[in-house]
């Protein structure tokens, strides 16, 4: 697939978060899930209106929501980010002690990740994962049905 011209260091895919507080957010994902911040344009009210953020070689961008055009997260969002990690034990307890909430704590996972499932304190969902090993597509159904059931329990 073309997906054309892009810009130096963005993806094909480039996930946009809508938030009321860009500064804050800049702030906490950089202190609590270990962003680089690329930079900040500011608003007329003088504060933060866009932000781009990298980790992993993944551009990230912020910005505030603008009326027709975007939504803050309400209830259970129908969309959430996964990003890769190298320890993500670690990064759960880093990122816990800086204002993360655990939805789910590390565990083994049936496609070979160990993952946790955070929500920030703007009310996006995270998924972190560290990979452990590789899993052969024809195993993937029988691991997934086997750990299901295990959860049920």
């Amino acid at each position: 697939m073309n997906t054309g011209k892009m810009p130096h260091g963005m993806t094909a895919l480039t996930p946009m978060l809508t938030l009321k507080d860009v500064d804050a957010a800049v702030a906490f994902y950089q202190k609590a899930f270990g962003f680089t911040h690329k930079y900040s344009m500011p608003g007329p009210d003088g504060h933060c209106a866009h932000a781009e953020m990298s980790h992993g070689g993944t551009t990230m961008m912020l910005g505030k929501p603008m009326p027709g055009k975007s939504a803050l997260p309400q209830g259970e969002p129908s969309l959430s980010l996964y990003l890769y990690v190298e320890d993500v034990d670690k990064f759960l307890a880093h990122a816990t002690a800086n204002g993360a909430t655990v939805k789910q704590p590390c565990t083994d996972m049936f496609w070979g990740d160990r993952m946790c499932a955070l929500v920030d304190p703007f009310g996006y969902h995270w998924g972190f994962g560290t990979f452990v090993k590789e899993v052969k597509p024809e195993d993937l159904q029988k691991a997934m049905q086997a750990q299901m059931a295990g959860a049920k329990k």
